[in-house]
């Protein structure tokens, strides 16, 4: 009984070293303003946030075809800016140019796309720098 007891209070502790261990980690982390690393759910997010707003202004194109150049500045995430800029071309196709700044994402691109196929957007150059 005795050895099992020794052997419960041993793992008691190595187990609060290794959580105290870990609470240090993440402080020193949490210190470290200037990381490079931008997390891959914010990359996510401004991809699917840039398309959303690329397809919202086609629709618009498509049930007003006379529809002047569009321009669009929004937060989507906090500190970070969607800049779009849409211009109507020949035959129902719209280019676009823009960028996504902030929190250590600094993205630029351009895309075309047809007020008929909203969801096929083509990116024809797409940048991303740190």
């Amino acid at each position: 009984m005795n050895k099992s007891r020794r052997g419960a209070i041993s793992h008691l502790v190595m187990a609060a070293v290794l959580s105290l261990f870990v609470v240090l980690i993440a402080v020193f982390l949490s210190g470290l303003h200037s990381s490079a690393i931008v997390p891959a759910i914010s990359l996510i997010n401004a991809d699917y946030q840039t398309e959303s707003a690329i397809i919202m202004q086609l629709q618009k194109a498509h049930f007003n075809p006379s529809l002047p150049e569009q321009s669009l500045k929004k937060e989507i995430m906090p500190g970070v800016m969607l800049k779009l800029h849409g211009a109507a071309a020949a035959d129902g196709n719209w280019t676009f140019k823009g960028s996504i700044t902030g929190n250590q994402l600094n993205k630029t691109f351009s895309a075309i796309a047809n007020i008929n196929h909203p969801d096929q957007i083509n990116f024809t150059s797409y940048s991303q720098s740190e």
